[in-house]
């Protein structure tokens, strides 16, 4: 069924779709084209493969194939849509062909379909909205086609190409289908063409599964019909006169109505979380013809790239008074950092960043898919090869001239103390990003605090590099080692073997981990809460900020904790917070009760309270009185972000009395150093005479600038390693 392609011809394979049955399969054929031809016209089809063991059989130059059941519902969907729509829909494409250049002329036949007595009528062409005010003339009149008339046009071009697809007459691109998934050779010449392929489509058609899943469907119709109105300073008021039931509070909790939930549901859609969908939708980003689908509906790319760019706007918008349901409107996050690269903006902070951002939140069946995916885009100096181990394709990229991350902040990413870690899966280095797990395994934080401090003042002679045989050299010194493992992070134990979309929060073995983050506070009450607790540099307050930088990332929140405010972060007020955002009862458990050393809950508080109770300080600050909204803010905030620490991050004591907050692999006796190119310290450990990247750190006065400054007072004592 396959023959070889020419690559000279620069050769590719599109699939005709020639016939089908309501209970048989669709049947193609594949016609062998050179994307050099001139007259060439074709779409695309960009989708999600879904779960690989449902599988329907479609004929292809009549022998049947597995495809998934996903893509079999999409040409089915092409079939069906031309078997009930053809005639009228080639009908309408010859009207708009024939006045489109009219004075007007969009205008009057809009208005003619949009008739309930007019034969050709659709649906959408009832879509409300008026032309904008800022495309009219002072009198009045239209100087170019309105909002409404560019926007009719394109769904009925959008139609046009949907029909002639499914009646055989416009062939498509199916990668499942077009290229042979059996011989690895042609699969890494059509990925390296495929952004030609995308961009040379006339049509990319993105489909996003049946009519009524997840309600997409309603989510493609309501933000069609508010492309026609929205615009840069569309205020929610005027939303709620134009719409009234978009703006409708059914419940108190966001997204407050179906529209929003339908939209929401659209906006973290498993199609983009799709590793080859960013590459796929880049190319096609210039196009009017690019259009999602779903069951029926429809909804081209401008209507929904219009109505993001409104969306975004609103965050500039957004003020105290602003309707709840208005501040959790979706925005389409990465179709804002598609158009951001197309317009060059993303680059500004670092084209390695947003492609780290890209790869954590995306997946894909094949793990070298993570680089190769992404690598036209980001301009890599790469040739997609699938015969190449997964360790050396991650090598490559991090070699790559293009990578314009700092070496030394790689290891942000990276660690056999990160979990889960996949050990022997793919034989990565320590220090190589697990591309595959990265969601799972980093934050936001991390990424904020490997770019925090760039290392354009390590000198040259300090600079990584990485090694053929991939050793990561670095220069470094050490500063200190784990001497205790005082608590364990939650997530060290999850199971993730059923894990299939990204990272699934335990929130009850996140409340266990924190009870034993609260457990060591008890037990380590004479160490935390001396007379002088409150004062900064204090041990409550290195272990405040350690919490705090772990999982805040950014400007660090402990600078103006300070005084009066850390004077709140007593034990009895640590638990009566830990209460109001753990998931679980609205009281301790008996066995949580044991575990914390008490016989009953009435024991606890006692305790609690004496060791709160003390005397009135010489400054007149009396601790018995009622806080402040600040400090009660500041308490609630870090008992939060204590939750997310207990389930994230080990928290361990160094040899020489400091407190720090590690990975969830972090051990005793891991050593703790400072290397050049990395804002964190970093933790190693020595396995049969070799060092191994654990993961990075931190340590209040080792970590920041305080990194540089002592970096540049011990040069005498830095030293080469070679990480493996």
């Amino acid at each position: 069924m396959y023959e070889p392609l020419d690559p000279i011809r620069r050769e590719v394979r599109l699939l005709q779709l020639i016939g089908g049955s309501d209970d048989g399969p669709i049947q193609c054929s594949l016609r062998t084209v050179s994307l050099d031809e001139t007259d060439l016209e074709f779409a695309t089809l960009s989708y999600v493969w879904g779960d690989e063991s449902i599988t329907r059989d479609v004929l292809v130059e009549g022998h049947p194939r597995a495809v998934t059941a996903n893509l079999e519902s999409a040409l089915r969907n092409f079939w069906r849509y031309f078997t009930e729509n053809g005639v009228s829909i080639s009908i309408r494409c010859d009207l708009v062909s024939s006045i489109v250049d009219e004075p007007n002329g969009v205008t009057g036949l809009r208005r003619y379909l949009s008739s309930e007595d007019c034969d050709l009528h659709h649906e959408s062409d009832a879509d409300e909205g008026t032309d904008s005010e800022d495309e009219r003339g002072a009198d009045g009149t239209s100087n170019k086609p309105s909002v409404k008339d560019r926007l009719f046009v394109r769904r009925i071009i959008a139609a046009g190409h949907r029909a002639r697809v499914g009646g055989g007459y416009l062939p498509i691109w199916v990668d499942a289908l077009c290229i042979n998934q059996g011989d690895p050779a042609e699969k890494n010449k059509q990925i390296h063409m495929m952004q030609e392929i995308f961009t040379k489509a006339g049509c990319v058609f993105s489909w996003l599964g049946p009519s009524g899943h997840n309600n997409l469907d309603l989510a493609l119709s309501a933000i069609r019909k508010l492309a026609v109105r929205v615009r840069d300073g569309y205020s929610i008021s005027q939303l709620n006169q134009d719409y009234p039931e978009l703006c409708a509070m059914h419940s108190d909790l966001p997204p407050f109505n179906k529209y929003w939930q339908a939209i929401s549901n659209f906006a973290e859609a498993e199609y983009f979380e799709r590793s080859w969908i960013f590459q796929e939708l880049w190319a096609a980003a210039d196009s009017d013809e690019t259009i999602f689908l779903c069951g029926d509906e429809h909804l081209p790319m401008g209507s929904l790239t219009r109505y993001r760019a409104w969306a975004d706007s609103l965050l500039t918008q957004r003020s105290d008074d602003t309707p709840l349901f208005g501040r959790f409107i979706p925005i389409f996050p990465l179709i804002t950092q598609i158009y951001g690269m197309k317009a060059g903006r993303e680059n500004a902070v670092g084209a390695t960043r947003l492609f780290l951002d890209i790869v954590r939140r995306s997946r894909c069946k094949n793990p070298r898919d993570k680089v190769f995916a992404l690598f036209r885009i980001f301009r890599m100096g790469l040739t997609p090869d699938y015969t190449m181990p997964v360790a050396d394709v991650y090598a490559a990229w991090a070699s790559d001239s293009s990578q314009d991350l700092p070496l030394g902040s790689l290891i942000f990413y990276s660690g056999i103390g990160l979990y889960p870690r996949t050990l022997g899966t793919h034989n990565l280095a320590s220090w190589q990003p697990d591309f595959e797990r990265l969601g799972d395994q980093t934050s936001w934080c991390d990424a904020v605090y490997a770019y925090r401090h760039s290392d354009a003042g390590t000198p040259a002679k300090y600079k990584p590099t990485i090694s053929p045989t991939r050793y990561l050299t670095c220069f470094g010194v050490q500063v200190t080692k784990v001497g205790k493992v005082a608590s364990q992070a939650g997530k060290k134990i999850v199971d993730y073997t059923n894990v299939t979309r990204g990272m699934i929060m335990d929130y009850a073995l996140n409340s266990t981990s924190m009870i034993l983050l609260l457990k060591y506070l008890v037990d380590n009450k004479g160490r935390f809460w001396t007379h002088a607790y409150h004062e900064r540099g204090s041990p409550l307050h290195a272990l405040v900020e350690t919490v705090n930088e772990c999982t805040h990332g950014g400007d660090p929140p402990t600078l103006g904790l300070l005084g009066d405010t850390l004077r709140e972060f007593t034990p009895y007020n640590l638990f009566m917070k830990a209460l109001t955002v753990r998931d679980g009862p609205s009281n301790f458990t008996v066995d949580e009760l044991k575990f914390l050393g008490f016989q009953s809950e009435e024991k606890l508080w006692e305790c609690l309270a004496g060791m709160s109770s003390n005397p009135k300080d010489d400054d007149g600050f009396n601790p018995a009185t009622e806080p402040s909204e600040g400090q009660e803010n500041a308490l609630l905030g870090f008992v939060s972000r204590l939750l997310n620490f207990s389930f994230n991050k080990n928290l361990f004591h160094t040899v020489d009395g400091r407190v720090g907050g590690g990975p969830p692999g972090t051990e005793t006796h891991d050593l703790v150093y400072l290397i050049h190119g990395c804002s964190l310290p970093v933790l190693l450990r020595e396995v049969e005479g070799k060092l191994r990247h654990v993961g990075v750190c931190y340590i209040p006065g080792l970590s920041g600038v305080d990194v540089f400054r002592i970096l540049k007072e011990s040069e005498s004592d830095v030293r080469e390693l070679s990480l493996v």
